[in-house]
């Protein structure tokens, strides 16, 4: 089986295919954004991460199928979305998604150094 995720800017979705390309199941979760107004997009990684998971198990149940089914996966997700993390890897800033404008001015700035 192969498992697509996308963790998309307003939801995480998940298909399943059988190896012949059918599809076999979905799942699709909103992501419980923290922040999000005209100017800022701000996730917690756990919530994100809980979301995920979630999404996981649920196209799998939706499939009847288990994690050990799986032979192949794909994930995709949304454009220059990231968080920062201390040195062992674990989150220290919520995502800031890719529709926050905080830094719009600074961005400009570098735009035109460049």
């Amino acid at each position: 089986m192969i498992l697509a995720a996308d963790l998309g800017s307003t939801n995480v979705k998940a298909a399943l295919f059988a190896a012949d390309g059918r599809g076999i199941g979905e799942a699709s979760s909103a992501l419980p954004y923290e922040a999000q107004t005209a100017s800022r997009a701000e996730l917690s990684p756990e919530a994100a991460a809980g979301c995920f998971f979630e999404v996981l198990s649920g196209v799998l149940a939706s499939a009847g199928a288990a994690a050990d089914d799986v032979r192949r996966i794909c994930l995709t997700s949304q454009a220059q979305t990231f968080c920062v993390c201390d040195d062992k890897g674990k989150p220290v800033s919520p995502f800031i998604g890719w529709t926050d404008l905080r830094a719009e001015e600074e961005a400009l700035e570098l735009q035109k150094l460049l």
